[in-house]
């Protein structure tokens, strides 16, 4: 078995055509890296169509990298499609002290995370929006 030596932690608006695109992106750096751990944190709305592409690999591709590609959805039922989720930071918090677990809620899984890597690596997809709701004052000013 590889040592796991680096973590990618992943968060895309919840839309999928922001993840879906986040997704391949996982399965081709799993797949060249088997060192590479990756953790996308979506929603309730996503989590399914995110597995559901997992699942539509072959079987010999959905072998070697379904171990260290890890979907959660950590909001739960919501009726906020586009917000940023208190409970993205806290994950990715959790994972970056390697502290505590991280459920999700539609499998039930519980990820550790101190079996993990620090994550070295995060890809944030968000909208402008949604970037901008998050920075508040501190956010860029117009161009």
């Amino acid at each position: 078995m590889t040592i796991l030596k680096h973590h990618i932690f992943a968060h895309a608006a919840p839309a999928w055509g922001h993840n879906k695109p986040l997704i391949a992106l996982a399965v081709l750096i799993t797949e060249a890296r088997p060192d590479v751990v990756v953790t996308v944190v979506t929603n309730q709305a996503v989590y399914p169509k995110a597995i559901r592409e997992l699942m539509n690999l072959s079987g010999e591709r959905r072998v070697s990298i379904r171990q260290r590609i890890h979907i959660i959805d950590v909001v739960g039922q919501t009726d906020e499609l586009m917000f940023f989720f208190p409970q993205v930071n806290a994950a990715f918090e959790g994972l970056f002290k390697r502290s505590g677990t991280i459920k999700c809620m539609s499998s039930g899984q519980v990820v550790v995370a101190s079996n993990l890597p620090r994550p070295t690596l995060a890809i944030i997809d968000l909208p402008k929006m949604m970037y901008q709701s998050c920075l508040g004052s501190l956010a860029p000013p117009e161009a």
